[in-house]
């Protein structure tokens, strides 16, 4: 898991991005979300707004004029929350990581969660 979010992110940072990374951030930014909840990191609403808006310009510009990259600013975002994410996978005992992926899916799935 760790590595393809680490994989993605350099991707992007690089010019070099394309959908599926996009992807992968997003969905690393939820489950990082949903580990918190559980009590496993910390992360500001802000901090986490801010991803939010990086994404969803990430995901505009791709879709838009096919390039898939962040900015210095969307970059440092999303590699603190990436580490963030090491943090909680060293740290959160396995069902709460299962837990936080069945969530993942089900949000992907448009079933309330």
């Amino acid at each position: 898991m760790s590595l393809q979010y680490h994989i993605a992110l350099e991707a992007l940072r690089l010019s070099r991005g394309y959908a599926s990374a996009a992807q992968s951030l997003a969905e690393v930014m939820i489950t990082v979300f949903f580990l918190v909840d559980a009590g496993y990191g910390e992360i500001s609403r802000e901090m986490f707004s801010a991803t939010e808006v990086v994404i969803a310009e990430c995901f505009e510009k791709g879709r838009g004029q096919n390039e898939w990259s962040l900015d210095v600013h969307g970059y440092e975002a999303f590699a603190a929350l990436v580490n963030l994410h090491d943090q909680q996978l060293r740290r959160a005992p396995l069902t709460e990581i299962l837990r936080a992926k069945d969530r993942l899916q089900a949000f992907m799935d448009g079933k309330k969660i």
